[in-house]
């Protein structure tokens, strides 16, 4: 069935993003296995089965594996791939019409993608396996009660790839300092729904990376950042920039929280 690679951050919706890749399966229709080292288990998702190991006895995720096969498990998801070996071995049960699940940190696709590369598995058998990587990162939400409208300058649009006459107005966030007054020397209070900070909520910006031939040929012959971003772009990825300037273009956050963001 293949591989599928979800990422984010640490401390940045790293779990929720497994859990709700996981929740989002079809747990009802076929059965579901998560293998966890025994002292960090996530918390539950409705009908995935937890298998766990126990590292201190120098077990890893397939310790379990032999028994685990004989209850005809249709997917396996595993939440550390912590070494090359243990990449190669979810390989050889992808491609034995397993789908498998995993995860791994990474600012987007790509930057995930290379951190499991770094761990020199067989590149060219995991990248006929692997079907798709997605990606989460959390971003802060402009307060719609003081957000402050202005005008794009047309080079600022040119240079995000925002045809001219598109967008009429960004937002940016309101600097509240005390002590600030108005045109009739009135104090100015903090705004009441966000205290001031000129951001209220948080939300997701989401990649995914839709995995096709020239994408695993790149990833075999010239796995670099700059090299496996252009074959994506030629296949028409919508990268993770690309999702927060559309956040931007639609007044949910300013441009200011995207690159404070991106530049993590």
């Amino acid at each position: 069935d293949g591989i599928l690679l979800v990422s984010a951050m640490p401390g940045e919706g790293f779990t929720a993003t497994w859990r709700a890749t996981l929740a989002a399966c079809d747990r009802f229709l076929r059965d579901y296995y998560v293998l966890e080292e025994q002292s960090r288990v996530e918390p539950e998702v409705i009908n995935i089965k937890s298998i766990t190991y126990d590292e201190s006895k120098g077990e890893t995720p397939f310790t379990p594996m032999p028994n685990l096969l004989l209850q005809e498990p249709n997917v396996l998801a595993f939440t550390e791939p912590t070494s090359g070996a243990v990449i190669d071995q979810m390989t050889e049960l992808s491609e034995k019409n397993f789908l498998v699940i995993t995860r791994n940190h990474g600012k987007h696709c790509i930057d995930a993608l290379l951190r499991l590369i770094v761990l020199k598995p067989n590149v060219k058998r995991l990248a006929a396996q692997l079907q798709a990587a997605v990606c989460m990162r959390i971003i802060r939400k402009l307060c719609t009660e003081c957000r402050v409208p202005y005008a794009p300058h047309p080079g600022l649009l040119k240079q995000l790839g925002i045809p001219p006459g598109r967008i009429r107005h960004f937002y940016k966030a309101f600097e509240y300092k005390p002590g600030m007054v108005d045109e009739n020397e009135k104090e100015i209070e903090p705004c009441t729904h966000c205290s001031g900070i000129g951001y209220r909520e948080r939300t997701g910006i989401f990649e995914l990376l839709q995995v096709n031939d020239a994408f695993r040929r790149a990833m075999v012959e010239n796995p670099r950042l700059d090299h496996l971003t252009s074959v994506a772009r030629a296949n028409r990825h919508i990268s993770m920039r690309d999702m927060g300037i559309l956040e931007v273009a639609s007044g949910n956050t300013s441009l200011e929280e995207l690159q404070r963001v991106l530049k993590k």
